[in-house]
């Protein structure tokens, strides 16, 4: 997973346990917090890679109607 992907699931992690009483924090325990972590580093890591595989297509469309005079864009 990238550096991204960590970060964002950390500072959720984060910002969800500040929502928390210490009680509910006790009884969820890190274990769990540590699981949530990995399937919010999970989660972003596949729209990322949604994301970048959308672009990439973006890209491959707009070269090849470039490549074949078919690009109409008005600037």
């Amino acid at each position: 997973m990238s550096n991204l992907s960590e970060s964002l699931a950390e500072e959720t992690v984060t910002a969800f346990r500040a929502e928390l009483d210490d009680a509910v924090i006790g009884q969820i325990g890190e274990h769990q917090f540590e699981r949530l972590r990995l399937l919010v580093a999970e989660a972003v890591a596949s729209a990322l890679g949604h994301a970048a595989e959308q672009l990439d297509d973006l890209a491959r469309t707009l070269r090849s109607q470039g490549e074949a005079g078919t690009l109409d864009i008005e600037l």
